[in-house]
This record gives structure tokens, sequence and C-alpha cells, in this order.
């Protein structure tokens, strides 16, 4: 089995992701590693920048594993109106928010966490 990897992202829009809201993750960069369609990753909520929205639920939280989404594809002519011109859209679905955010620092693109990180995500997505 595939260790489940990371992708911090800043608030509000991990939160946006993890509750089923934003189904297009923008990036500058194509993720040659997500070979298999259908993958699920784990969504870090980055420790800095980014904005609280008080209208998304869980957009406080900051260095945190909040949630795990599934990327089915990454394309870049993505009609979401979450999708920004010129960059890869990763297109999400069945996104799950965490009911115990795992606290842990984050890194840049896709990333493991530790075995014991690892070790506090729920079963069903282990």
């Amino acid at each position: 089995m595939r260790t489940l990897r990371a992708l911090t992202i800043h608030q509000p829009y991990a939160a946006l992701i993890v509750n089923g809201v934003k189904d297009v993750e923008n990036r500058t960069w194509f993720a040659s590693s997500l070979t298999e369609w259908g993958e699920p990753i784990l969504v870090h909520a980055a420790q800095r920048n980014g904005v609280p929205d008080p209208e998304v639920d869980g957009s406080d939280l900051k260095g945190y594993l909040v949630g795990a989404v599934w990327v089915d594809e990454i394309v870049r002519d993505s009609r979401s109106p979450w999708a920004v011109r010129g960059m890869y859209h990763w297109l999400l679905r069945d996104a799950v928010r965490f009911a115990e955010p795992i606290p842990c620092p984050g890194q840049r693109n896709l990333w493991t966490p530790t075995p014991a990180q690892l070790r506090r995500v729920p079963r069903f997505w282990a």
C-alpha cells in the first residue's frame, strides 16, 4: 500500500477543501508523482499566511492535518469556478474533515508525514 502524502494549503482554502466546497486546487506544478488517479492526499493547513474566514468552519486551524481528499486528475482546463487560468487544476472529490486535527509542521510540495502522525489518521484513510 502506498504511503499517504500531504499537501500544505493556506486557510481558508484548506477548510474549504475538507468541507467539500472547493473542488479544485490550483498549483503551478504538475505532480508527476501522482501517477494513480484517485489517490488520496492529506490536507495540511499552513501555519503561516492565510486568513481565517469566520463563515468557513475550521478555517481558524493552522499547523494541522485537517482532512483528506481524493485527487482524481490533474488538468489545465477545468471549468470549476475555483480554477485559475494558466495553473494546473488538481480535481478533487470525496473530501473528509478529520474530527480531531493532527498537529504537525507543513512542507512544500507533496510530503510524507511522520509515522507517528500517520498513525493518528482515521483508519478509513490509512
